[in-house]
């Protein structure tokens, strides 16, 4: 009887008070779990983008509700949520970090370009633009002294835990240093974090040659994987805007338990939406810069491809066209400096120029018709200067042999006025070529040769990260590389008829490389559906177009291309779109879409009229030409949208003043005709009130009588 007694005793325990018997059993279990999720490199994309319903942009209006809806949570940025964007340059930086502040960021590691200055005598700059944030911010090796803005470590407490962070940097002593230093703060859980992309950081020789450390987080591009060595759990992975870095601790019975995992944006847009207060602040904000980041500089015809396809960034595996005119407008500036810098002196005008870009930074693909400040931003983000030496060919060439495998499996070198044949199979350079402005040969240069010289270019980002050993006399530092590309885009297309068209370059050889063969499909689509048993044009690599027909699936089957990156042509209707395909990217699953999106939006000629001088010159003409171009190609309604013509005509007038005619005098014709169709418009219109007003009125009389 006393056992049925206390058996139902148990079951009504466990029916009635189950919810304090799970509350007993963690208590028991003496189990705590602190959640870690961090991001990095957003280049100015703080928010979400959606592609047909599948979160692509993981923005901060996401991160805010992650944080949010996960208990025990901490949020850190390892990188570029502020540096190189459109916001940085156009506009105040507290705003940004008012937005970073309501996603609640706890810590921010905070870079060279975000920090612009690295002596005391700069604290004042740092605090105007820090004074606001309510997060962390973290620099191992900054060492201002009385700093109380950026610290070389942080703690943060959550859950009866002290959670320790320090910047990872290719320094053990400084490294040793930091871990010291938390320990003696009673920090439970050591993390150190990269702050870049670690690929050239030895993490193992750090995980070994360290003591006290649990934790490093790596942004490295060429690995996504877990380790653990001598007792150091070890993340390596990239995390960009398309994932977020979770790292999960787990507190058992005075143990540690560490687990680890990207996840992706399509899975993240599943389970949470966008936090509304985050995301109208974003909205606000962009609209306040928005008329100095839409400002037209340029206009191509074809694509200036970069960034990521399938996950993977082009321009860090081949040579690309958005590369290459980076690097022409490098070497362009250089020519243009000569003559105006006197430190260069007369010899350097007689040397050959050589340029090279850091790839990794070609963000994104710059799409063909107008090209504004914000698709330039977007493209390339990064403050880059351009940095100049003089080096003997046998310099330059043991600096490229020593640095051969950081090519060969990251950061493709894109280059201007040098052909280069590496070759794969005995990891080495075959040959160095000197071209001209041209790209046309000057001559073969032998890598013995150690009395010719060259003037050599980079940017600030490739000599620290690609070569670092990379150390001489004489180092100019000739300007911000963004802004001479913008200089260049805007030359190219004043010196072109009606925007510039720019193709490969086939500067980087890459010789003896073994592959097969294959094989690529492309689906073309419309705004409605897939173009089924279509006729198309298309042309590989510029070479000459072929019919081929679209299957049921709307897919082309492209067969037996050689192993390598090719630009596609596909011509349908009489429109012309373009994509890339290569055998280590993308063979398959490519789209093109025919949306008769190449318009020109007549918003984008007004902002090119605008930018026209009131106090016009000769110097304006290929500016004016260009915006007179630009109106021509709009049709008739959107030429009638164009709401500041007069200004256009302002200065045809002036021109034709200064130069005794008019450079063409149809655009004025034109606008002529438009006014004339407006005044009819508004004639008809006040003949057509009269009437009825009348008609009213003698109605009225009619009733009264």
């Amino acid at each position: 009887m006393i056992k049925k007694i206390f058996l139902i005793l148990i079951f009504l325990y466990l029916g009635f008070f189950h919810k304090n018997l799970i509350c007993l059993g963690f208590f028991l279990d003496n189990s705590n779990k602190i959640n870690i999720f961090y991001t990095s490199e957003f280049f100015g994309k703080i928010g979400s983008t959606w592609v047909d319903e599948n979160l692509t942009n993981i923005g901060l209006d996401i991160i805010k509700n992650v944080k949010k809806e996960t208990e025990n949570s901490i949020l850190i940025s390892t990188n570029d949520i502020i540096q190189s964007t459109c916001m940085n340059d156009f506009s105040d930086i507290s705003q940004i970090i008012d937005i970073v502040n309501l996603a609640e960021y706890d810590l921010m590691l905070v870079n060279s370009q975000e920090l612009k200055s690295w002596d005391s005598q700069n604290l004042e700059i740092l605090k105007k633009r820090f004074t606001n944030a309510k997060f962390g911010l973290l620099k191992s090796d900054f060492n201002l002294s009385n700093n109380s803005i950026i610290r070389s470590n942080y703690i943060k407490e959550i859950s009866g835990k002290r959670i320790g962070f320090f910047e990872i940097i290719d320094d053990i002593d400084i490294i040793n240093s930091q871990i010291a230093s938390l320990k003696k703060q009673k920090s439970d859980v050591i993390i150190g974090v990269s702050g870049s992309d670690s690929s050239n950081i030895n993490i193992n020789k750090i995980a070994e040659k360290t003591e006290g450390l649990n934790i490093i987080i790596s942004n490295n591009k060429q690995k996504n994987e877990n380790n653990l060595i001598n007792n150091v759990f070890i993340s390596e992975n990239s995390y960009e805007s398309s994932n977020l870095g979770h790292i999960e601790l787990i507190f058992k019975n005075g143990n540690l338990k560490i687990n680890s995992e990207l996840i992706d944006a399509r899975d993240l847009g599943k389970s949470f939406v966008p936090d509304i207060s985050i995301k109208k602040m974003i909205n606000i904000f962009l609209d306040k810069i928005s008329f100095k980041s839409d400002k037209i500089v340029g206009m191509t015809k074809n694509k200036l491809f970069g960034g990521d396809f399938f996950s993977k960034n082009i321009p860090e595996m081949f040579e690309i066209p958005l590369g290459d005119i980076i690097c022409d407008s490098m070497v362009w500036h250089a020519e243009n400096s000569m003559s105006a810098r006197t430190e260069f002196g007369e010899i350097h005008k007689k040397m050959p120029i050589v340029s090279f870009e850091n790839s990794e930074y070609i963000q994104k693909t710059i799409n063909r018709g107008f090209i504004s400040y914000r698709d330039v931003f977007d493209a390339f983000p990064f403050e880059s200067s351009i940095i100049a030496q003089v080096l003997t060919v046998k310099k330059l060439y043991n600096l490229l042999t020593k640095n051969f495998n950081k090519f060969k499996f990251s950061n493709f070198p894109q280059v201007s006025g040098i052909k280069i044949e590496f070759n794969s199979d005995r990891e080495k350079i075959s040959d160095l070529i000197i071209l001209d402005k041209n790209s046309k040969v000057l001559k073969k240069i032998s890598k013995e040769d150690s009395e010719s010289k060259i003037l050599f270019l980079c940017d600030s980002e490739f000599l620290t990260r690609i070569m670092p050993d990379f150390i001489g006399e004489n180092i100019y530092n000739l300007g911000k590389l963004r802004d001479v590309f913008i200089k260049y885009l805007r030359k190219l297309t004043l010196e072109s008829d009606f925007g510039f068209k720019y193709d490969e370059k086939n500067r980087i050889i890459i010789s003896d490389v073994k592959k097969p063969n294959f094989n690529a499909e492309i689906i073309l689509k419309d705004e409605l559906e897939v173009l089924s048993f279509r006729d198309v044009f298309i042309s590989i690599n510029n070479n000459h177009a072929k019919k081929f027909t679209t299957d049921e699936n709307g897919k082309v089957f492209l067969h037996n291309l050689p192993s390598g990156i090719h630009r596609i042509f596909v011509e349908y209707n009489g429109n012309k779109e373009e994509i890339i395909v290569s055998d280590s990217v993308n063979s398959k699953f490519n789209v093109i879409y025919f949306l008769n999106k190449y318009k020109y939006d007549f918003s984008k000629v007004a902002n090119i009229i605008g930018q026209i001088p009131y106090n016009i010159s000769l110097d304006d003409v290929d500016f004016v030409r260009f915006a007179k171009n630009s109106y021509d190609n709009l049709n008739d309604s959107d030429k009638l949208k164009v709401f500041n013509i007069y200004k256009l005509e302002h200065a045809q007038r002036e021109l034709a003043k200064i130069r005794g005619n008019f450079i063409e005098d149809l655009f004025i014709k034109n606008s002529n005709k438009n006014i004339l169709l407006i005044s009819l418009l508004l004639i008809i219109s006040s003949i057509s009130l009269l009437v009825i007003i009348n008609y009213k009125q003698k109605k009225s009389l009619l009733s009264r009588d």
